[in-house]
């Protein structure tokens, strides 16, 4: 019999993947006939072989379509952590505020939740960008701000905290949100069976276990919430949320205060 696959979103293994291999070791010696981490490089890794793991940590987006689509059931989430977004600024706005975001252009990965959480909190506060402009990443989104192609820009928040202090200083930080309303689930696929409910009793004590604690340590967080079908409402609520995009064929680009004289202009590290 084939051990178990557990797969994790390639955002939480990019830094010390060790860290899940750990849970993977934990999982193997408790749970027959073991369990192998199969690491991905990429989303688009990740995305290709997604229905093959039978244990999987995704983000909120992911969790959806493996529940809805694939039938996984959702086991548990991180105690006390949520998918959040940071909204950034170019570091020559003097003042950057919510209310600077109306009608303005702003750049994000609008794939990614994160951007209609930004509009979510956004709008609850009476606010409506004129349009969200698209990069293939989070890094992208931080260098065309710090760039001056926009003045504001939505991050996700596990990614802005990776940054280093100095890349932290090149945009102004200036809202962070506390919505609450999603997170990266961990769950298991149908194939699993009988041994989803031990699964479950496995990953909801671990923090009662030692060597459980230790590993929950080393993931940043102390122990799984049990979470049941209804905690995806809340994704699918933010998915209906339309990303209002501007025509292509534009090819406008907003600017942010120009450069000083011998500012580079060039991209900067972050």
């Amino acid at each position: 019999m084939q051990k178990i696959k557990m797969m994790v979103c390639p955002h939480d293994t990019s830094r010390n993947p060790e860290r899940w291999f750990f849970l993977s070791q934990y999982l193997s010696s408790r749970l027959a006939p073991g369990v192998i981490f199969s690491v991905s490089l990429d989303f688009k890794e990740f995305h290709a072989n997604l229905r093959s793991g039978q244990i999987v940590y995704a983000n909120p987006r992911d969790s959806l379509k493996l529940a809805e689509n694939e039938g996984y059931t959702v086991l548990g989430r991180p105690h006390g952590l949520f998918d959040e977004v940071v909204i950034v600024a170019n570091d020559q706005v003097e003042a950057p505020s919510l209310e600077d975001l109306a009608d303005r252009e702003v750049v994000s990965v609008n794939s990614m939740l994160p951007t209609n959480l930004a509009l979510y909190a956004l709008a609850t506060r009476g606010v409506q960008p004129r349009a969200v402009v698209n990069r293939d990443s989070w890094l992208s989104v931080m260098n065309a701000v710090v760039r001056g192609e926009f003045r504001y820009g939505f991050v996700y928040d596990d990614f802005y905290r990776s940054l280093t202090n100095l890349g932290k200083s090149t945009v102004r930080a200036f809202f962070l949100s506390e919505e609450q309303k999603s997170s990266h689930i961990i769950m298991a696929s149908p194939e699993l069976g009988d041994q989803i409910e031990r699964l479950r009793h496995l990953l909801l004590g671990m923090h009662e276990d030692p060597k459980g604690a230790e590993i929950l340590k080393g993931l940043g967080f102390s122990r799984w919430s049990p979470v049941d079908g209804s905690v995806l409402e809340s994704v699918r609520e933010l998915n209906r949320i339309g990303i209002p995009v501007r025509d292509d064929a534009a090819k406008a680009t907003e600017k942010a205060a120009p450069h000083g004289p011998g500012q580079c202009s060039c991209p900067h590290p972050v």
